[in-house]
């Protein structure tokens, strides 16, 4: 449980800090208009279906 709860912090406080200086350099209003797009489609590209997971089921 300790790992889980380190690793967790060590992704959150380096993804913290790559926005921060992506929002200094590219400015907050392009970030904040950005990243849920790219979230968005990082989540329909994840679930869309694969040809060769239904080969195998």
């Amino acid at each position: 449980m300790r790992w889980t709860i380190s690793g967790y912090t060590l992704v959150l406080a380096a993804l913290l800090v790559t926005a921060s200086r992506l929002g200094d350099m590219r400015g907050q209003r392009t970030l904040f208009a950005v990243v849920p797009l790219a979230l968005a489609g990082t989540a329909l590209r994840l679930t869309r279906p694969r040809p060769a997971a239904a080969v195998a089921a």
